[in-house]
């Protein structure tokens, strides 16, 4: 199941296992839980539902009820209820919680409506810009010898910043995600792994880094995506607003209906 929806992501976002990217990067820039975990979800949800309710009602009986499929030899079956108590270790919590449901969700008031604070639904300006990998990284001059020099790196959800030396004195060249097109050619050899950063203006970066899990270009790929897929969403309200402002859309759209 989670080998299924790996792959799924991966085609949605662009990205092959040549990208050298790991799941936890993919699942945090597509904003997606694992698939088990929402199945898990849900079955304690129809868990407390039950335990809510009467002692005659008929989804009790489903709690004992045996689960098919092959078992080890001479292990007794497993039970439904078994599932449902190792879902609620792994969630934390306990049969007790079931009964009050006010108690056991968060956000959840007495009068059934869930509640929201400014916080979650408004990032502040430093979650914005914040820093994603810092760190050494290897770049091709531009003169005529094409000599590998060595900067020090800051990339940020907006940025990729680079610094001629380590303490970040000199003044460092900023390189927009925005005027970043694609992260292209990228190529293991011995142990540096090349890339080249394609800006929008067709300039070509080369960089190198150390072969390491945690790459500089698996991570500059998903910084990208992650801030195109925020300027598609925001382009797409502000394109939406425009249309709920202007006077004469909804004139427009009262002549067309029937």
């Amino acid at each position: 199941m989670e080998a299924a929806e790996m792959k799924m992501l991966r085609f949605s976002l662009g990205v092959t296992r040549l990208d050298r990217i790991r799941n936890e990067l993919i699942r945090g820039t597509a904003h997606v839980a694992c698939v088990s975990n929402k199945v898990r979800e849900a079955r304690l949800r129809w868990f407390g539902h039950v335990q809510r309710r009467d002692s005659e009602f008929i989804g009790r009986r489903m709690l004992e009820m045996e689960l098919p499929g092959k078992r080890a030899r001479g292990r007794p079956r497993r039970r439904y209820m078994d599932v449902l108590t190792e879902d609620m270790r792994l969630a934390g919590v306990r049969v007790e919680d079931a009964q009050d449901r006010t108690s056991s969700v968060p956000g959840q008031e007495a009068g059934g409506s869930r509640t929201c604070s400014s916080q979650t639904m408004k990032m502040s300006a430093a979650e914005i810009s914040q820093v994603l990998k810092e760190g050494e990284l290897e770049k091709r001059s531009d003169n005529l010898l094409q000599l590998w020099r060595r900067k020090t790196c800051v990339l940020t959800t907006d940025s990729l910043n680079i610094y001629a030396d380590t303490q970040k004195r000199s003044r460092g060249k900023e390189l927009k995600l925005q005027s970043i097109r694609k992260v292209d050619c990228v190529e293991r050899t011995g142990k540096f792994v090349y890339f080249t950063i394609v800006t929008t203006d067709n300039k070509e970066i080369d960089f190198r880094c150390s072969g390491e899990d945690n790459c500089w270009n698996a991570v500059i790929t998903m910084a990208l995506i992650n801030y195109q897929n925020r300027k598609a969403i925001q382009d797409f309200k502000t394109r939406q607003d425009n249309e709920s402002a202007s006077p004469g859309q909804q004139e427009r759209r009262m002549a067309r209906a029937p």
